[in-house]
């Protein structure tokens, strides 16, 4: 009987123990910010960053980052991307659904298009964003020619070279364009506004931790994170790999609907998609990435006969970052099955190029198709593509 009461005690003192265990396993994840248990669980942190002014948007920005290896990326979101549009039953900008007062329905649409979570935003007024550069005293950039508005109300003149901005300039600098600008180098001016941005947030972390200057920079941004959450985000800029964020943009063809300039994706978006999914597996990547293969270039030939084929090839490669040194037809008959040549032997590179288009023929041997001399005025580049009669515009068909 004795051992029947102890036996008792001890089960009730193990439901007891587990109980008061299990409470406070609770407690703490409920003292656990949003983004604290992101990290903690290896977890990427999606983010779409916006600035607007007087409720219209100027730009728009997804940060991908993952928290286990410190690497990020900024995707830039074009406003005037077309997109069916639910509520208007019919095709427009997808910034027509950005409300500042909130964000979320547009944040959705572009998480919607992109086939990816987006689970937090940060939006704010381009005054405030002006006022945050300056918070953090000024962004430094370099200029590579020099800047001159002669607006009346606001001139500017920046000189070329390695600068420290204050807000003022730097919205000045963003926003410039003399006509000569392409949309490329506008979009990458404004990737490196924040790639700057994020520096500063490094650099000044020890300020993020002090609650009055958090509480005090919050008050400029208009976030769906908490205020807990919201510290624990920037403290996310003292592991990123800033001076390695990945820049990345939307590629696709505009044309005028109902007279309104829109952009519409490659392949019906599939590229744009592929695209996301390719640099958050590159994001999570924990192999050291060489200078070399951050550097490869490639000859795209058409050896097809089918007009403008290795145009849309390039830019399929360029959105996965590599560089295309030159597009021309194939000089020789048309090729029947696609070919990655390899010029220097690196069969890891001239895989990774092949597995994108899904190509099984690889050479190491550049002279089967082009003489000595041929092989000397081809740029230089480390692969060569030449396109077959099995390729369809994105994969070989065999």
């Amino acid at each position: 009987m004795r051992k029947r009461k102890t036996l008792d005690r001890l089960i009730i003192i193990l439901i007891f123990v587990i109980a008061v265990a299990t409470v406070g396993v609770l407690f703490t994840r409920l003292k656990t910010d949003q983004i604290t248990s992101v990290i903690e669980a290896g977890q990427p942190i999606n983010m779409l960053i916006m600035v607007h002014d007087g409720g219209e948007l100027i730009f728009s920005d997804l940060l991908l980052y993952d928290s286990n290896t410190g690497k990020g990326a900024l995707f830039d979101i074009p406003g005037y991307m077309g997109s069916i549009i639910s509520k208007l039953k019919k095709m427009d900008r997808i910034d027509i659904l950005f409300d500042f007062s909130d964000p979320s329905v547009y944040s959705q649409k572009i998480a919607g298009i992109l086939k990816v979570e987006i689970p937090y935003y940060i939006s704010m007024d381009i005054k405030d964003f002006k006022n945050i550069i300056d918070l953090f005293n000024g962004i430094k950039i370099f200029i590579a020619n020099p800047v001159e508005s002669l607006n009346p109300d606001n001139p500017v003149l920046l000189p070329s070279g390695n600068l420290v901005l204050d807000g003022f300039k730097t919205i000045a600098y963003m926003e410039y364009n003399d006509g000569s600008l392409s949309d490329v180098e506008h979009i990458s001016r404004r990737q490196k506004i924040l790639q700057s941005l994020f520096t500063q947030f490094d650099i000044n972390s020890k300020f993020l931790k002090n609650k009055e200057f958090a509480t005090y920079f919050k008050s400029y941004i208009d976030t769906n994170l908490k205020k807990d959450a919201f510290l624990s985000f920037f403290g996310i800029f003292t592991k990123l790999d800033t001076e390695r964020i990945v820049f990345q943009r939307v590629l696709g063809t505009s044309r005028l609907v109902d007279e309104k300039n829109l952009l519409f994706p490659h392949y019906e978006g599939n590229l744009l998609r592929e695209t996301v999914q390719q640099t958050i597996v590159s994001l999570a990547n924990t192999e050291v990435i060489s200078a070399d293969e951050l550097n490869i270039t490639m000859d795209i030939l058409n050896g097809t006969g089918q007009t403008g084929l290795a145009n849309r090839t390039a830019q399929v490669f360029k959105s996965f970052g590599y560089d295309i040194s030159r597009i021309a037809n194939f000089d020789d008959n048309v090729l029947e099955n696609t070919v990655i040549v390899s010029r220097n032997g690196d069969r890891t590179t001239a895989e990774k190029v092949a597995e994108i288009i899904l190509c099984n023929e690889i050479s190491y041997d550049p002279e089967k198709y082009f003489d000595k001399t041929m092989t000397t005025v081809l740029n230089n580049s480390e692969i060569i593509i030449i396109l077959g009669k099995d390729f369809d515009g994105r994969y070989c068909k065999n």
